[in-house]
């Protein structure tokens, strides 16, 4: 059995859709995208329908919405039923207590067979009016940290790596940097990184080292060209946007530290501002730096 992430609340339908493409679905609450806020839900695929897990749940090409494929009534917001075609076949947990990593109280709507969030008020049904509850009490897993990850970091410079960041819900966060020299000459490196919130607000992180090159062992040694850093704390700020956090991307950057000709805060702005334009964000005003 598998499972997936980004998956996530609807604030104005109150449905469980997925948020995984730039595109959000169609909300029944006012015909535009859904809003995802709070919990990042990871959802089991491909497990076996138990006394404590329900097959059959499946993804809406059309809304977006987790619907359950079983239902003879199926109300899609785009119109029709609903369209599982390509997607997993999930096995959702129900009738268990709710735990610090799981949250219950989501229920099957009898009308539109969606997932919904029942102690949500005002929720909006693409049948009309709000859902109604029937059959199991759903206790859904969610990832209880963001992890990011960069990928592999290429530069100007025959020098590359990559970053990982790990934010808790207390705002606690670890940043992991590697750095790479593959050329003939020293190099003293600045890497930073970025996440921004929903709201256009981002936070930095960087960490400034020292690779060799080939020179560096001449004529006997061994040349130092990897230099990993961990560094970790916690800033009650992370802890406040949390939950806005949850599908931000990790934009790096990677330079030698003459390059920064305005300073390393100059560049970290200019890399701000570069994660911002990708997003179609407002220009900073002012970033949080966290480490």
């Amino acid at each position: 059995m598998s499972d997936q992430t980004k998956w996530r609340f609807c604030a104005k339908c109150h449905v469980m859709f997925y948020n995984g493409f730039d595109a959000r679905g169609s909300c029944p609450h006012d015909g535009g995208a859904h809003a995802p806020v709070g919990l990042n839900f990871q959802l089991p695929y491909g497990g076996p329908e138990t006394d404590h897990a329900q097959r059959n749940w499946r993804f809406c090409r059309k809304c977006f919405a987790m619907h359950w494929a079983g239902a003879t009534t199926q109300v899609c917001n785009r119109g029709g039923g609903h369209d599982p075609t390509g997607s997993f076949e999930f096995s959702l947990p129900h009738d268990l207590p709710e735990t610090a990593s799981a949250q219950s109280n989501w229920r099957f709507c009898d009308k539109c067979s969606n997932l919904f969030w029942a102690p949500a008020p005002n929720s909006s049904c693409s049948a009309g009016g709000p859902h109604v509850a029937q059959g199991w009490v759903f206790t859904l897993p969610h990832r209880a940290d963001h992890v990011y990850d960069s990928g592999p970091i290429t530069s100007n410079l025959p020098l590359g790596g990559w970053a990982h960041l790990f934010v808790q819900p207390n705002g606690g966060w670890t940043f992991s940097t590697h750095a790479h020299d593959s050329g003939a000459d020293n190099i003293d490196y600045a890497l930073g990184a970025v996440i921004v919130n929903r709201f256009g607000q981002p936070f930095t992180f960087a960490h400034q080292g020292h690779v060799e090159g080939t020179t560096a062992g001449l004529p006997f040694g061994t040349p130092n060209r990897d230099n990993d850093q961990t560094t970790s704390g916690t800033d009650p700020r992370l802890a406040a946007e949390y939950d806005n956090l949850a599908d931000a991307d990790l934009a790096c950057s990677l330079t030698g530290q003459d390059k920064l000709v305005g300073g390393l805060d100059a560049w970290l702005q200019d890399l701000a501002q570069q994660a911002l334009t990708q997003l179609g964000k407002a220009a900073v005003t002012a970033i949080v730096a966290a480490v």
